[in-house]
């Protein structure tokens, strides 16, 4: 991947998660959000060959699947709990 390309998608990644965190969403939206942006990331590492690259986009996706298993609890304790 060129630095050009990293940046691009960093860039729109960056912007993918302004847009999470700015939208009202409920809970079920949250969590696809977070899932789509793990998907993201996923898809960003196994597409460059430089290392460096490769772990700071599997870092972000491993940051992403814990929002997602955050969220999902968050959920389960709170919401459910109540029904």
């Amino acid at each position: 991947m060129e630095r050009r390309q990293f940046e691009e998608a960093l860039k729109f990644a960056i912007g993918k998660e302004q847009e999470a965190a700015d939208a009202y969403g409920t809970a079920s939206e949250t969590v696809k959000r977070e899932e789509a942006a793990h998907n993201l990331y996923t898809v960003l590492a196994s597409n460059t060959n430089e290392a460096e690259l490769r772990s700071f986009f599997e870092m972000l996706a491993s940051e992403e699947a814990k929002h997602r298993l955050a969220l999902e609890k968050e959920y389960d304790e709170n919401v459910l709990s109540e029904n």
